[in-house]
């Protein structure tokens, strides 16, 4: 749900695409300050609503011999 939030963001705001043209420009994205972050990218994903829907039961984890 992370993953595709940001991709969702990133896909649909060309005004983002800039930033992440390069690393160089990736780290100023990075660097700008929280309220400058915030205006360009909107409002952080709610972790918490993650949290929420994640069920361990439905993780399965297949180890190799």
């Amino acid at each position: 749900m992370i993953a595709r939030h940001c991709l969702q963001r990133l896909f649909t705001n060309q005004d983002l695409w800039p930033h992440f043209k390069s690393d160089q420009a990736l780290s100023e994205f990075w660097a700008l300050g929280a309220a400058e972050r915030r205006a360009k990218w909107g409002e952080p994903i709610d972790i918490m609503e993650v949290q929420t829907l994640f069920s361990p039961e439905d993780v399965r984890l297949r180890m190799r011999d």
